[in-house]
């Protein structure tokens, strides 16, 4: 006789699986990236393996493990595409007459992203190192006065706000 089922806290029934279908979907996790589709492999929902997730410390644990394992065999074949490229289908007059190296500069540029965000993350607003964001608040009210309703929450500022709607 199996495992009994248990009920999770709203009533609902949770299948009771062996340590081999909860190794199956380790697998197929690790294959697939793809929580629903893992799930189904073995017979429950995705609802079921996140409750368990939230409920099992090892149970999260293993799953963290197979989503590193699915993400690295991404993130090799994301290279491999920018480094290596692929063969794309050359057609002319609708016949297939050869095949063509295509690299992806868009993965080649997510990739340094991700690996030296110091060198080539996008270059935004930065601030110097010690200087601080007023953030003001305008109410939705105009009754005339174009700082009524603002608010300064860094401490010290000015007292008076300029508008940069202005």
């Amino acid at each position: 006789m199996g495992t009994p089922s248990r009920k999770t806290s709203n009533g609902a029934c949770l299948p009771a699986l062996s340590g081999d279908l909860y190794a199956l979907f380790f697998t197929e996790l690790a294959r697939t990236c793809n929580v629903t589709a893992s799930a189904a492999t073995v017979g429950v929902s995705r609802q079921h393996v996140h409750h368990k997730r939230r409920t099992n410390k090892e149970f999260a644990k293993r799953w963290e493990d197979a989503m590193q394992q699915a993400t690295d065999v991404l993130e090799a074949e994301a290279r491999k595409r920018a480094m290596d490229g692929y063969q794309r289908p050359v057609y002319q007059r609708g016949e297939l007459v050869g095949y063509e190296p295509c690299y992806s500069d868009a993965l080649m540029i997510t990739l340094l992203k991700a690996h030296r965000p110091e060198k080539f993350r996008d270059k935004g607003f930065d601030l110097p190192p010690g200087s601080e964001i007023v953030i003001s608040m305008k109410s939705g009210k105009d009754d005339g006065d174009k700082d009524a309703g603002m608010v300064d929450v860094t401490p010290g500022a000015p007292e008076k706000i300029e508008s940069i709607t202005d």
